[in-house]
């Protein structure tokens, strides 16, 4: 006997919720993705042969049969537009087909909802869905996100789904409300469901106070911890994520996220946890690469791949494991290219075997392609990294208005990618003697790059500059191995005014110069024609960005009427600045960890506010001013945040966030602290103010 629809709007019926449970069971890691996909598929196809109007096994059916890539999405609509014409005047299945529609259709998916809500408005997952439409940058309306999430909770008050994106919101009342209303029905579920609810219920309180008010909510989470550490709950994925989550949360209990681990491994033999466990007690007797003396990181990092390699081997669709191994053969100076072309087989493999499985940004095939070329090869196994690389790029950009991949977005990310991958490719092409094969991949590259070159004017968002100048770079090497001497000068030249500011991570520009260089004298022009060509070009994106001396001294140079006024309405000059020791946060307010560092960077402002020789000072980087002077009242934060997406970068080297810098007459250096909480990374900077300025300070000559 089928369940009517109606019954099953706000939680699943008992036998879904076994089917439910065995979805969160880890699979066997020894399968292909593919094929894990293919076992669940079967068992949530079977559970609606015999249920075929449930809601909640057709979501999670659409979760997996998506597995979150927008690429599969068309099909999925196709699927449920033929549902919906077998049942058109059903609120189910017009809720699934605007679920399947939402991020590609969602203005179809919009109609579809508000037509299930005539049809029956006390169908509480069509709100539930308006409300995420809502919360979208593209759809953005807080009062329509309140007005769904208050009538979701009130037909649905026992349900433990919410909005994780509340957590954005401003509406203190609401977030109160939700996480209230979790709370409560917590109290006696311990199926997967509360499992995953205790980690957006989390999210959600600690959204109610500042990041430096988190006592309480801490308290509460270990209390949360102990009952989810109890016998009542399975240990499964859902449980596992939650308690891994807790490293999320600074303050949180320590070692839990271990233990867990180690609970479900045990249970599972088999699982990508099982996985996990295995390396971490691999590993658990190396020395740290990171915290070996500079003579000794080399033999370190050998050390961990030679580990790493075997673990792999038994868990070969491991891409985690492949990048972990892949990172530390590249980085041993001493490996040979038989011993990293046998990493990158590995590496391939388990990208083949499971190519979603370790989402980056850019896909980390790519990545490593361009690791490998910068290396210096073996260039063997560059070509199917590349193309690795572009299959994975496919399958992760497709067309999503909900999270603002649409038109140029989409477009630019896809030249980024591919650029990317078709650079590295045509290098390795070049060093294997493939001059035809590398002048046709940088048309490929050159095509792609098009589609991110900023108009005159405009702000370089998309790397545009640096992407440009290793391709120029490239072409010159090609002109050169060609024979064409001064065409491959005028690419070198190309190249060298491209390059944006320096960063640390550091970039080819100097081997570009002193290619050209030598291609200058080979070519029999004079030192002085020299001089005089570098006096006239523009390198100023070149020579700037070092991290070196005199950062504000060139600021007020190069900007003589330049002054800063900070949300506090004081006035900075930056030749003021150039004789202090400054302390510099990078942040935006769209930057999650930026936002939490502002309440402990206001006690460190508060600490050293009086002090003539040491200036704190935030550098906010969004677009819109607005932004910095409504993100600094939500958390109550009183800070000298200046607006500064106009010059910050020409005073700090690295585009990163959040990034802290501290900039004296000498040097600007970044700050980096190893700290467990936001209270040791304020002690630890205070310590590195004072350093710098005991540094900075200027030397007595004693009177004779």
């Amino acid at each position: 006997m089928t369940v009517p629809a109606l019954s099953q709007n706000c939680e699943p019926t008992s036998p879904t919720r076994r089917i439910l449970e065995q979805l969160q069971t880890p699979p066997n890691a020894h399968l292909p993705a593919v094929q894990r996909q293919l076992i669940q598929l079967e068992l949530l196809r079977h559970a609606l042969s015999a249920a075929p109007g449930d809601v909640a096994l057709h979501e999670a059916y659409q979760s997996v049969q998506l597995s979150g890539l927008d690429i599969d999405r068309p099909a999925l609509i196709a699927e449920y537009a033929q549902l919906l014409a077998k049942h058109p005047h059903d609120q189910v299945f017009l809720y699934l087909a605007a679920k399947a529609q939402a991020g590609q259709q969602t203005k179809e998916a919009i109609v579809n909802l508000q037509s299930a809500i005539e049809l029956a408005p006390d169908f509480g997952l069509s709100h539930l869905l308006l409300a995420e439409i809502d919360s979208s940058a593209a759809y953005a309306d807080t009062a329509g996100v309140k007005q769904h999430m208050q009538r979701f909770a009130a037909l649905c008050p026992a349900s433990l789904r919410t909005l994780p994106a509340l957590r954005w919101s401003d509406d203190k009342d609401l977030l109160r409300k939700e996480a209230g209303r979790l709370r409560g029905n917590l109290a006696g579920r311990t199926d997967s469901d509360a499992a995953t609810a205790y980690f957006n219920l989390w999210l959600l309180e600690r959204a109610l106070e500042r990041s430096d008010h988190q006592a309480e909510n801490l308290a509460r989470m270990q209390s949360d911890l102990d009952r989810l550490f109890s016998a009542d709950f399975a240990r499964n994925e859902a449980w596992l994520a939650t308690i891994q989550g807790t490293q999320f949360f600074d303050g949180a209990p320590k070692g839990v996220g271990h233990k867990a681990l180690e609970q479900v491994a045990a249970l599972y033999p088999d699982s990508n946890t099982a996985a996990h466990l295995q390396y971490e007690r691999t590993v658990a007797g190396l020395i740290g690469p990171y915290k070996a003396a500079p003579e000794g990181s080399s033999a370190s990092w050998r050390s961990n791949w030679q580990a790493l390699l075997p673990v792999l081997r038994q868990w070969p669709n491991s891409p985690w494991l492949a990048e972990l191994a892949q990172r530390a053969v590249l980085k041993d100076q001493s490996a040979s290219p038989k011993e990293i072309k046998d990493v990158m087989t590995a590496f391939l493999r388990a990208f083949e075997g499971d190519p979603e499985g370790y989402r980056t940004l850019p896909p980390l095939p790519i990545s490593v392609a361009q690791s490998l070329v910068d290396r210096g090869g073996p260039f063997e196994t560059v070509p199917e990294l590349a193309r690795a690389g572009l299959a994975v790029s496919e399958r992760e950009l497709a067309e999503n208005d909900l999270s603002g991949m649409t038109g140029a977005n989409l477009i630019r990310y896809c030249g980024i990618f591919s650029t990317l991958a078709y650079l590295p490719l045509a290098e390795a092409e070049l060093r294997m003697g493939q001059v035809s094969s590398a002048n046709e991949t940088l048309v490929k590259a050159e095509a792609a790059l098009a589609a991110l070159r900023p108009e005159a004017g405009a702000q370089d968002k998309s790397g545009y500059g640096g992407l440009a100048a290793q391709y120029w770079f490239l072409r010159g090497q090609i002109a050169v191995k060609e024979g064409r001497k001064v065409d491959g000068l005028v690419d070198y030249r190309n190249a060298l005014s491209l390059y944006p500011l320096r960063t640390p991570r550091g970039d080819r520009r100097d081997e570009v110069m002193a290619a050209a260089k030598k291609l200058w004298n080979e070519i029999g022009v004079t030192a002085q024609g020299w001089n005089d060509w570098a006096a006239q070009s523009s390198l100023a994106g070149f020579y700037g960005g070092s991290g070196g001396s005199e950062a504000w001294a060139k600021l007020a140079m190069s900007s003589p009427d330049l002054i800063l006024t900070d949300a506090l309405g004081n006035h900075w000059k930056p030749s003021d600045l150039a004789k202090k020791t400054t302390f510099v946060a990078v942040w935006a307010s769209w930057c999650a960890p930026c936002c939490a560092e502002l309440p402990y960077l206001e006690k460190l402002y508060e600490q050293f506010k009086g002090r003539d020789d040491i200036a704190i000072l935030a550098l906010n980087v969004d677009d819109d001013p607005k932004a910095m002077i409504k993100a600094l009242a939500k958390f109550n934060v009183k800070i000298p945040s200046v607006a500064a997406v106009d010059f910050a970068y020409s005073i700090v080297p690295e585009q990163a966030l959040p990034a802290n810098w501290i900039i004296t007459p000498r040097k600007t250096e970044m700050f980096n602290v190893d700290a467990e909480n936001h209270d040791a990374w304020l002690e630890g900077a205070a310590k590195a103010i004072e350093a710098a300025a005991r540094s900075n300070a200027p030397t007595l000559t004693p009177r004779i």
